[in-house]
């Protein structure tokens, strides 16, 4: 079973307890003296990791055993590029914290996809926003980015707000909807919710300006509808 580490905990003196996702669900596992740093499985302890692991059920522990593990990929790579680094960890705050327990495993393929675009060089910041609107679509919240919410015109779309539900064009554009994103920053928008993989075409038509005032929007959203405060995209944003 192929599996993402989300999360390691020490467990008695030498076990390790590992929150995980496959692709059918979340949940967690033992590794007997996974802390040893002789263990052949050391390497688990790295959240982010991809495994194939095998378990099995012993009636004196709570959780599965691990029998037996093989590693598919690492986090960990050559690349000494910071927001490659910051990148791959708001990816795993926003999987362990922007998601109830039973939606986690939906974001499986996506991470899997995410992580595999930042190992190949895409653009970090383009890769979180992408996966930001993934979670999103997931927690449920329907955005219409492909004309005013309101009337339906596909024309003149002057703002865009998260209380109305998307784009907002200049007849139903009240004085009391933000006009604080431009005309590229609003494309860009559009861009993150409608591509269906991480190949980032087309990047280069967006500055890291405007990426980062999209993570601020995006952050702020988080926080107020979803009620999570990512620490890791405050970093990604300075």
């Amino acid at each position: 079973m192929k599996v993402i580490i989300l999360n390691k905990a020490n467990y008695k003196e030498k076990d390790c307890i590992y929150d995980a996702i496959s692709e059918n669900e979340y949940f967690s596992f033992q590794a007997k003296r996974a802390q040893d740093s002789k263990s052949p499985y050391v390497w688990l302890n790295n959240p982010l990791t991809v495994a194939d692991i095998e378990l099995f059920e012993d009636g004196r522990y709570k959780h599965k055993l691990l029998k037996s593990a093989a590693l598919v990929s690492t986090p960990l790579n050559n690349n000494d590029n910071l927001d490659y680094f910051l990148a791959m960890s708001t990816l795993l705050e926003l999987t362990r914290t922007a998601l109830e327990d039973n939606e986690r495993h939906l974001m499986f393929s996506e991470l899997l996809n995410a992580m595999d675009a930042l190992r190949g060089g895409k653009e970090p910041l383009l890769v979180v926003l992408i996966y930001i609107a993934r979670i999103i679509k997931i927690s449920g919240i329907d955005l219409d980015v492909d004309k005013c919410v309101h009337c339906g015109d596909t024309t003149d779309i002057v703002a865009f707000s998260f209380n109305e539900g998307g784009f907002i064009c200049r007849k139903h554009a009240t004085e009391e909807i933000q006009r604080d994103l431009s005309l590229r920053q609003m494309k860009l928008i559009r861009y993150i919710f409608k591509i269906k993989d991480y190949s980032c075409v087309k990047s280069e038509e967006y500055e890291r300006a405007d990426k980062i005032c999209l993570l601020n929007k995006l952050n702020e959203f988080i926080n107020d509808y979803l009620g999570v405060s990512l620490k890791s995209i405050k970093v990604l944003l300075k």
